[in-house]
């Protein structure tokens, strides 16, 4: 009795401490939406940091009310504190530009407003510059031109049946380069909500072949993070939600898998 009651406090300990895992998937962006890569985001309270990619995606353990400090050369420190809210939807950081003095200018004469006067103050050499300018225009505007300008005339040669026959040719190239951008016109992707991410996310473990990825060392656990990974890279959910196309999703997926190992070793 004692011992099945040790190992249900084993294991309701271990519960405990998987459900409270949480990780942090998000994109650090420019205030215009650029996304920034080596990017610093540091949990405070654990004292881990991770660099975004060169997509500007990070994935980051995280709990809620953790403080989360961003660090980019060239833009503002950006801290927030994280709710729960932020653990069901796509976190995305947009990081301002820090301001750049501009050196102060002195002027060496104050302008008065008056064109000819100013360049009267101004250094000789210059002003001598600009007098030779004016002449060399106005010579120049004084030279009849040397080419001859065409005749705004149509040739006789063109007759009214052949302005026809030209006309019908250039509706039907007009036709046939609309038809090409209204075929070439899809429906715009629009980005996927909470739910529609997670619905997702379930169509392709259901669909793909997940024992290569097992063979690889991506477990249950492991893998949804390596497919959160490559949808904020390749914008999966945003793609393929409405249009599943499997071969598609399975050849990005393989072909993300061994870097995404290789990075992980290394770390």
């Amino acid at each position: 009795m004692l011992r099945s009651l040790l190992f249900l406090l084993i294991f309701l300990f271990f519960s405990l401490c998987s459900a409270q895992q949480k990780f942090l998937i998000g994109t650090v962006t420019s205030d215009t939406g650029v996304r920034l890569p080596e990017t610093t985001v540091i949990n405070m309270r654990t004292e881990e940091s991770v660099l975004t990619d060169e997509y500007g995606a990070f994935i980051l353990n995280s709990l809620p009310s953790d403080e989360i400090r961003f660090l980019r050369n060239g833009f503002e420190r950006k801290s927030i504190r994280l709710s729960q809210d932020d653990f069901t939807r796509h976190f995305t950081m947009r990081m301002i530009p820090e301001e750049q003095l501009i050196p102060e200018v002195q002027l060496g004469f104050k302008p008065t407003g008056n064109l000819k006067k100013d360049v009267r103050l101004l250094d000789r050499p210059y002003a001598r510059k600009v007098a030779s300018l004016n002449r060399s225009m106005g010579a120049y505007m004084q030279t009849p031109p040397s080419e001859v300008l065409p005749v705004n005339k149509m040739p006789e040669t063109f007759t009214f049946q052949q302005a026809k026959v030209n006309n019908f040719d250039l509706i039907r190239l007009a036709g046939a380069i609309g038809g090409l951008f209204k075929k070439a016109a899809g429906p715009a992707h629009t980005a996927p909500n909470y739910a529609e991410r997670e619905a997702f996310y379930r169509k392709v473990k259901n669909s793909l072949d997940l024992d290569y990825f097992k063979n690889m060392g991506l477990e249950d656990f492991e893998f949804d993070k390596f497919l959160a990974f490559v949808d904020i890279k390749h914008d999966l959910a945003k793609k393929f939600r409405n249009n599943f196309n499997r071969s598609e999703i399975e050849y990005l997926m393989r072909s993300e898998a061994v870097d995404y190992i290789k990075a992980k070793k290394e770390k």
